[in-house]
């Protein structure tokens, strides 16, 4: 048993380790720089219910307000020397409030001509939008790029789902939706939880949404093994409008430079990080690839258990608690980092400053370089 003993030590200081370094990431991510803070100028912003970019964690408490959006904004204003105060607007009323002078600034915005006018606009992330379809049914979808996506469902008839007045990162697609002459394809919805149902119930074959926003509420309903995503390669920049009656130019400028400060921190990668998690889930552990990984993972820990048991000469009653030990500790390791989003972004800083075995580096270059890149 000296030598059960000794796996059982292992396997403490193992644990003991890992919680060590994710206090020692957390307390470094949430370092910051001295910032004297403009007190006398609170900037106003607003929000509306779209999760995960601006929610609420309890819906019954207005002080859980949390998301993408509202993060990154605390942090590029903070960095600014503003504070903030974040109310709730609906996005129509927010732009008229910003026109007026009522509101500040405003986060989520695409480009136009008009808004560059009203508006002095920074640009703070990108936004990409895919189209989410029944896993079984993604290898009929051959189309590649938007003219071939628009192309195959007018083609064959396919029902797609959208929000009704949402405008997507595609000028082509936006033209498609209004035309009438769609009308008997096109489906639309006040969210895209609706259109998450709709294609779970058989109403349409596929929906068009934000990455982020289609992965979050896969996750959230856990239909991730139902759902997979195909991306038509939309991409637009994403921007903060602020208001030319309350804002100075030179307060204009200070905030176009906190975001280009912010892009490269550590404190961006955090946030960032945290809700690109269900995207990453999306291609990993939901898939047949990852399930077909973990069928091998659990026969290999019954292997080695049976290979500690007899290295360790244990008995038929030992061999049991080895067993389990090592299948606890197995999926203690895949839980952990999967479900702490702060060991995935540390797992993959240390594998970008260490050279590791050429098909590691392929595999997990395919998981991370394209979510990375939507930013």
């Amino acid at each position: 048993m000296n030598c059960f003993k000794r796996i059982i030590f292992f396997v403490v200081l193992i644990c003991l380790g890992l919680l060590n370094l994710e206090a020692r990431l957390q307390a470094q991510e949430y370092k910051t720089d001295h910032i004297k803070l403009n007190v006398d100028h609170t900037l106003k912003g607003g929000w509306y219910p779209w999760d995960p970019f601006q929610y609420l964690k309890n819906p019954s408490d207005s002080t859980t307000l949390t998301g993408l959006d509202i993060e990154l904004q605390k942090l590029i204003l903070k960095k600014a020397g503003f504070l903030v105060e974040i109310a709730p607007v609906s996005w129509k009323q927010h732009q008229e409030d910003l026109k007026t002078g009522k509101r500040d600034y405003a986060m989520g915005a695409f480009y136009s001509e008009e808004r560059a006018r009203d508006f002095y606009m920074a640009p703070y992330r990108f936004e990409e939008n895919s189209l989410f379809a029944l896993r079984k049914n993604l290898a009929k979808f051959t189309f590649s790029n938007v003219k071939e996506f628009l192309t195959y469902i007018r083609k064959n008839n396919v029902k797609v789902g959208v929000v009704e007045g949402y405008r997507y990162g595609d000028t082509d697609i936006n033209d498609f939706i209004n035309d009438p002459k769609n009308n008997d394809i096109i489906v639309k919805s006040e969210t895209d939880d609706h259109n998450l149902n709709f294609l779970l119930n058989g109403n349409i074959q596929a929906f068009l949404a934000d990455r982020i926003v289609g992965s979050t509420i896969i996750w959230r309903q856990n239909v991730g093994r139902n759902v997979g995503e195909k991306n038509l390669g939309i991409k637009a920049p994403i921007y903060m409008l602020m208001s030319k009656k309350t804002l100075t130019e030179s307060q204009f400028h200070a905030i176009s430079q906190s975001i280009a400060k912010i892009k490269h921190s550590s404190e961006y990668a955090r946030v960032v990080s945290w809700y690109l998690y269900p995207v990453l889930l999306l291609e990993t552990t939901e898939t047949d690839w990852f399930y077909i990984i973990e069928v091998i993972g659990i026969i290999a820990f019954a292997i080695s258990g049976l290979v500690v048991a007899y290295g360790c000469n244990a008995s038929l009653f030992d061999f049991p608690f080895i067993f389990i030990t090592l299948f606890w500790w197995r999926n203690l390791a895949r839980c952990y980092f999967w479900q702490v989003p702060s060991l995935v972004h540390a797992g993959k800083l240390l594998y970008s400053s260490c050279s590791g075995h050429c098909g590691d580096r392929i595999l997990l270059n395919k998981v991370y370089s394209k979510k990375c890149a939507s930013f």
